[in-house]
Order: structure tokens, then sequence, then C-alpha cells
């Protein structure tokens, strides 16, 4: 939903003259790490993007395999796929429809290189089970903002890398955009530099140090994530009183669970 609120912020920005890499991004940054407890953010193109450059970041390269989840948008499999690694589909919860830890459990061999759950419509996956096997871990987190964990930790405050999306029908959007929320600053670096060519914030226009993509995210975008950020509490209200209905009107239905 966008309202007056959006229109001001992005009209200000169209109107700073500063559209790109401009203060709005980390400003943006600062108040979504802030809101999912996370020490740290990277704003980025999609979330496509993001899990891309975040599984880049926790040493995915080629030859290696990725374990994730049949049941999700194709972005979670293909970002695997850049790096010329593999992906590895491991069965679902009948109930929660996330990946199942006792499947990737199976799953796991000398290959696997990373875990890469999908918390699926919103609802999280079981990271703390996951997390026992002792693999880097990236949460495909693009439908779950302002999704708690059982034990009151917000998706994207665990520590590991985690990543939203902002196309319209998520919770919260930016029109196109994504963000990687992680616990370590030089993570932090190394994402700021990737989405921008690779460039290091001490570098010229033509200079850079490393592999980089055209991975940012616009002042104007920003301007327009920071209003929605503000409302997104009522934006959370309106979902959950939505679901409330779909879940009273289901609930007589023999045989189906809801979790």
């Amino acid at each position: 939903m966008i309202g007056p609120e959006e229109e001001a912020r992005v009209l200000a920005a169209l109107r700073s003259g500063r559209l790109s890499l401009g203060p709005l991004l980390p400003e943006f940054e600062r108040a979504f790490a802030e809101r999912v407890r996370a020490p740290f953010a990277s704003a980025v193109s999609s979330g496509t993007a993001g899990l891309h450059l975040a599984l880049r970041a926790v040493g995915v390269s080629e030859g290696d395999d990725v374990i994730t989840s049949p049941f999700s948008f194709v972005a979670s499999a293909n970002v695997a796929v850049y790096e010329r690694a593999r992906p590895v589909f491991a069965d679902i919860d009948p109930v929660t429809l996330n990946v199942d830890p006792d499947a990737v459990t199976t799953a796991v061999t000398s290959r696997t290189a990373a875990l890469l759950p999908v918390h699926i419509f919103g609802y999280p996956a079981d990271v703390p089970s996951l997390e026992q096997l002792g693999l880097p871990i990236v949460e495909d987190a693009c439908e779950a903002l302002g999704a708690v964990y059982g034990d009151g930790v917000p998706v994207g405050g665990r520590g590991h890398p985690a990543v939203f999306g902002f196309y319209p029908n998520k919770q919260l959007t930016t029109g196109e955009g994504g963000m990687v929320c992680v616990a370590d600053g030089g993570v932090k670096e190394r994402l700021d530099s990737e989405r921008n060519q690779g460039r290091s914030p001490d570098m010229g226009w033509l200079d850079h140090d490393r592999l980089g993509f055209n991975y940012r995210l616009s002042d104007v975008a920003c301007a327009l994530g920071l209003a929605q950020l503000e409302r997104l509490d009522e934006m959370l209200e309106g979902r959950a009183r939505v679901a409330s209905l779909y879940r009273q009107a289901l609930s007589s239905i023999e045989g189906l669970e809801l979790p």
C-alpha cells in the first residue's frame, strides 16, 4: 500500500539531486537492521541479488552443493547455479512447508558448502535445528519480514546472512529491491563492494579491486523503503487480519492442519 508518506519521501529524494549512492542508502540500512536486530544491513537491487551475494560471502563456489527447499521461488536455486554450484533439494515438512531438518541432515555430504532454508510464506524455517549441523547458513527471508522465531529472535537477527525482498507483493516494497542482514562488519564491507561493481569505499570511480555486480539500490527506492518501514507495523497488522479470516474460514475442513 502506497500513501502520501511514500509520495513525499520520494519527491524529496528526486528534488535532492542524489538519486543513487546518496545519504538515504545508509539511513535505510541502519533503520532496517535495527528493526530485525541485526548489526549490519546492505541494501541491494533485489532479493535474488542479495541471495547471490550472501552465498558468495559464505564461500560457495564452483563444484559445491547448496542444500535448499524444492518448494520455493526459482531464485533460491538459481543463485547457487550463478556460482556454478549445485542446488540440492531436501524434502519439506507437510505442515509448515519449510525444509525438513531431518531431510537436510540426510542430504549433507562432503560437497555441501552451505544451507539455504526458505521461510516460505513468512513462516520461519527450523533454523535452530539446522544450526546443529555446523554448516554456513544463508536464510531466504524474502517473504519473512516481521516474522519471529519461537525463542523471540526476529528473522534476520540470528547472525546468519538473511536476505529480504522488497518486490510489491512483500511486506515492505521499494518497487524492486532487497536487503542482506549480517552480523559481521567485514562481510558488510564485502557486500557493499560487490553490489557496486567491486569498488571499495576509499576507491575512485574507475578503481575496482574485486569482481562485482551492478546490484545497487537507488536513493529513490530507499526513500520509498524508509516510508514503508515507518508504517510496517500497520501493514503487518493488516496482513494478520487477513490471515485470521482465512484461518477461520478453513478451520472446519476435516484433515487440514494449519501451522
